[in-house]
């Protein structure tokens, strides 16, 4: 298989396609597949990029636990839309875990202060 990020794409839409994967994973892959490609676009990407989406077809599925890999919740909904709306579904969804990780990076930090402020207080 070429090296090109094109080539690789192309190859890899045309597995996801002809897999045994139900119809969210293929969605959600092809979406991550795309989403590799816009990026692309404006920086550049390698091999690895492209390591969850051979991982997911090497194993025939995407575990719960593996959604966070491809910036997303598992979405049992995300087959009943189509175009745009299965898209902007995506991207909400996208958006959602965006916030959330950001939040939570906030509440650790917070937290962190918090304890380092007291471990400084206690040992003076």
């Amino acid at each position: 298989m070429p090296l090109h990020p094109n080539s690789i794409f192309q190859d890899l839409k045309n597995k996801i396609e002809k897999s045994e994967l139900d119809k969210t994973e293929k969605i959600v892959l092809i979406d991550n597949l795309n989403k590799l490609l816009r990026e692309q676009e404006v920086q550049r990407i390698t091999f690895f990029e492209f390591e969850d989406i051979f991982t997911t077809l090497r194993k025939g599925k995407i575990e719960d636990e593996d959604y966070a890999k491809f910036g997303l919740f598992k979405d049992s909904n995300l087959k009943t839309f189509n175009g745009k709306e299965q898209q902007k579904r995506l991207d909400l969804n996208r958006d959602f875990l965006n916030l959330l990780n950001k939040r939570m990076i906030l509440i650790m930090k917070k937290i962190f202060c918090k304890k380092s402020f007291l471990h400084m207080e206690l040992n003076n």
